[in-house]
């Protein structure tokens, strides 16, 4: 899919950075969105969307986890880098706290290891070919592509921006996961905003200790 840069920096108000290579992972326990975009001087692509399905090894965590790692890799080599500026954009874990059905504050310990799990496997496979990586909440990276704060969550929301990307894109597609994937690529694509947001901390100086005379 190839789309004018002008066209969606227009659509978004925002700047896009060209000759940049832009992966989002929506990291997930059973389906993890992925996008693939990738600018030119002139053009924007979208050159893949994919989805890594879990539920099928219903095994162990190791095996969930090695079976992750296995299909990482594969989409790792296929990428084609063309001496790209490359950037990699991954949803970053949190654990999520609710009401259960009587009414106590409840959280699922198992879907917060596998995210954070999953989301380091990301790290280490594809730092290899990324100039950065970076984790970001899912509601920070919606904000930075304009996407308007919903009073709805969970399946709403998600529905939302799917229509959201769809808009921007002209898309029609019918899976959030790579919806959100693609959000997290656009975030790695922002000229200023994003940049803005992973600025690496400043080293510090060294103090100088004063000298005392003896």
């Amino acid at each position: 899919m190839k789309y004018l840069i002008k066209d969606i920096e227009t659509r978004l108000g925002k700047t896009i950075r060209r000759n940049t290579l832009s992966i989002g992972f929506d990291v997930a326990e059973i389906c993890t969105g992925i996008a693939v975009l990738r600018t030119s001087g002139v053009h924007l692509y979208i050159e893949k969307l994919d989805v890594v399905n879990t539920k099928k090894v219903d095994k162990s965590i190791i095996d969930k986890m090695e079976y992750f790692l296995k299909v990482l890799v594969k989409i790792r080599d296929s990428i084609d880098l063309n001496n790209h500026f490359s950037v990699i954009v991954i949803e970053d874990s949190f654990l999520l706290v609710f009401k259960n059905k009587f009414g106590k504050m409840s959280y699922n310990p198992w879907t917060f290891k596998m995210l954070t799990r999953f989301g380091a496997l990301v790290y280490v496979v594809f730092r290899k070919i990324a100039k950065y990586i970076y984790y970001v909440q899912p509601t920070r990276a919606r904000a930075l592509v304009g996407f308007k704060k919903s009073k709805v969550k969970g399946v709403k929301i998600k529905k939302q921006v799917l229509d959201f990307v769809n808009t921007l894109f002209t898309l029609e597609l019918k899976n959030d996961d790579k919806a959100d994937a693609i959000v997290l690529a656009v975030n790695g694509l922002l000229k200023k905003e994003f940049v803005n947001e992973i600025v690496k901390p400043k080293k510090r100086r060294k103090s100088k200790s004063k000298k005392t005379d003896s």
